[in-house]
């Protein structure tokens, strides 16, 4: 089985090197990699920076600007976390955020195993999304993204499904030419609309537990739903 993710030690190892974390402490900008640090206020990883934060605290917000790296282990944010034409936006670890996780043209997107406690809103990212095992109050959408999106895949290494406690799912409107996946998620009270979804690649809805109205229309073949559990009501392509 092939693995989710997959990060070039050394690549990040060279773009952390000589970085200041005493500095990014004291100024609220992260460039560097900090351990154990509890940051009072917002944080920024300028154009171009990268910023690992691990076992920290951030009481606030966190935004990473064009061409950034950031990630986000063992780590709580009080805040909210954006991503604006980022490089990279990881978030993993147990890690927990308070607020909501927003991204718009960023390349890569991961949340793995942590807790959300707003939504996570994936905008027209273009190169892949995997978001799998979290535990997330809110809504999980992914929309006018590109090429490999996962939201739960407990068929692939690393990637269970998540748990959405009162949102919807919404995928939609995105052009996928390595996968599409929707799998093993279970939504407690929402709704799952998985609509006009284009492009060569294989797109699944699969093994999702409900919630209220399973929705999928207007999605190019190859397509296929199977093993969708509890809904109140499915409709469209999901349709047994």
């Amino acid at each position: 089985m092939r693995r989710v993710l997959v990060l070039s030690a050394t690549v990040v190892a060279g773009v952390l090197a000589g970085a200041s974390p005493a500095a990014a402490h004291g100024k609220r900008v992260c460039n560097g990699d900090l351990s154990g640090v509890t940051i009072n206020g917002n944080v920024t990883v300028p154009a171009g920076g990268a910023c690992h934060l691990t076992g920290s605290t951030v009481r606030g917000d966190v935004k990473a600007l064009g061409g950034a790296y950031f990630q986000a282990t063992d780590t709580t944010v009080r805040g909210d976390v954006k991503g604006s034409r980022a490089r990279t936006l990881l978030i993993d670890g147990g890690s927990t955020v308070r607020g909501h996780i927003t991204t718009d043209r960023t390349d890569k997107v991961f949340i793995f195993a942590s807790t959300i406690g707003g939504r996570i809103d994936v905008q027209r990212a273009n190169q892949k999304v995997n978001v799998c095992g979290n535990t997330v109050r809110g809504d999980i959408v992914v929309k006018r993204s590109t090429r490999d999106i996962l939201v739960g895949d407990p068929l692939a290494v690393d990637c269970p499904g998540n748990v959405v406690r009162r949102g919807d799912v919404e995928i939609e409107d995105n052009v996928v030419d390595v996968e599409l996946v929707v799998r093993g998620n279970t939504i407690s009270r929402g709704d799952l609309d998985f609509k006009r979804n284009s492009g060569p690649a294989a797109k699944f809805v699969e093994g999702n537990a409900g919630g209220g109205r399973l929705d999928c229309r207007g999605n190019d073949q190859p397509f296929t739903a199977a093993q969708n559990t509890g809904w109140d009501r499915v409709l469209g392509q999901c349709k047994p």
